[in-house]
């Protein structure tokens, strides 16, 4: 996909004329909103996994906090 992109973007760039900065402002901040959400779930994943493996830990002690 990378070579493409580098291929044929000049030349897409080209064709967005007056409006190009119109256009590509909403692709930022889609990509960048994507992102974000990508990375906040998986974030939560993390956290979840981390909760877990306190809460097993614990209970192969008895439940008590060290």
């Amino acid at each position: 996909m990378k070579p493409l992109i580098q291929k044929y973007a000049p030349a897409a760039a080209g064709l967005l004329g007056n409006y190009k900065d119109e256009i590509l402002g909403p692709m930022w901040l889609g990509s960048f909103m994507f992102s974000s959400v990508k990375q906040i779930k998986q974030l939560k994943v993390r956290d979840a996994q981390a909760k877990k493996r306190n809460g097993a830990s614990r209970a192969k002690r008895g439940g008590k906090r060290c």
